[in-house]
């Protein structure tokens, strides 16, 4: 059994998510004979036509360098920090209630750097672990 000519599945695919600068992505394409010869240029498009069409379908998440963060927050200063977590689009993974609020939050480096100081007087801050955190 023959398989494909060289250079008309993969090196095709790859040169598009170079160019999209896709990072950390898996491409499985799977093409059943229908009886038809595409020749060379005819399975480099149905290639790549196949990854495109997957790309806009599948939509991109963008990853950035953060934090898993916990803070220990007053219960008095709940709404004043759920508001700043909320104005700066950051998630909260849990929350537990005992004599104060413990969140867990997640937060991008950058985010992190410009809304938490050295100074924090909202309560007590740490970083827990570093991640990827969505952009």
């Amino acid at each position: 059994m023959i398989g494909e000519p060289s250079g008309t599945a993969g090196a095709p695919m790859l040169s598009i998510l170079k160019k999209k600068e896709l990072l950390n992505v898996l491409v499985v394409v799977t093409r059943y004979f229908g009886g038809i010869l595409l020749g060379t240029g005819g399975l480099v498009r149905a290639y790549s036509d196949a990854l495109n069409a997957s790309l806009i379908n599948a939509g991109e998440i963008n990853k950035e360098f953060g934090y898993l963060v916990e803070a220990i927050i007053e219960y008095e200063r709940q709404n004043e920090f759920e508001k700043k977590l909320e104005k700066n689009n950051i998630s909260i993974v849990s929350k537990e209630y005992t004599d104060k609020i413990k969140y867990i939050i997640e937060i991008s480096q950058k985010k992190y750097e410009e809304i938490f100081d050295e100074k924090q007087e909202i309560g007590k801050i740490r970083k827990k672990e570093n991640k990827y955190v969505n952009a």
